[in-house]
């Protein structure tokens, strides 16, 4: 909260940095939180099923796997996070122009240019659309996530 409560004041690599802790801290929490309510029912579960000394010596592991788990879900999470998709959707448009008929769209959304997303990711998105040529690009999500970075700074690969 502190993090996100800079960063709407601040734009420093002090700022970036916390929140970026921050932000990795969190999705680490809630993972964490998740394999410990599964650890919990399955204890509860192991000791419907199984007597107390089989039960005991299960938990270390039980509770080893579903941490991993959440480690491993969130690492994925981050990279996923990373990767740009590209999807081909044709879709065809009633009372569209003759003009327009063939013409290629590029959407791009939920960048969230910001502490956590740079200009690096930016520059990615731009190359990516170079490369495809479009004739209109469409910015339906979120563009900016909430810092007093310099959007011009942000965003100036995508409009150059």
């Amino acid at each position: 909260m502190a993090a996100a409560l800079l960063s709407l004041r601040y734009a420093n690599w002090f700022v970036t940095l916390i929140y970026r802790i921050g932000a990795i801290w969190l999705g680490l929490l809630n993972f964490f939180f998740v394999a410990a309510c599964l650890s919990w029912l399955t204890d509860f579960a192991l000791r419907l099923m199984i007597h107390k000394q089989g039960q005991m010596a299960a938990r270390p592991y039980v509770a080893g796997i579903l941490f991993t788990a959440a480690v491993a879900a969130a690492v994925y999470g981050m990279l996923n996070a990373r990767w740009i998709r590209l999807r081909r959707v044709t879709i065809k448009l009633a009372n569209l122009p003759a003009s327009w008929s063939g013409r290629k769209a590029l959407v791009f959304s939920d960048v969230h240019l910001g502490n956590i997303n740079r200009a690096r990711i930016a520059e990615r998105i731009a190359d990516m659309a170079r490369r495809l040529n479009p004739e209109i690009i469409f910015i339906p999500g979120d563009l900016f996530d909430g810092s007093t970075d310099d959007p011009e700074q942000l965003a100036a690969p995508l409009f150059e």
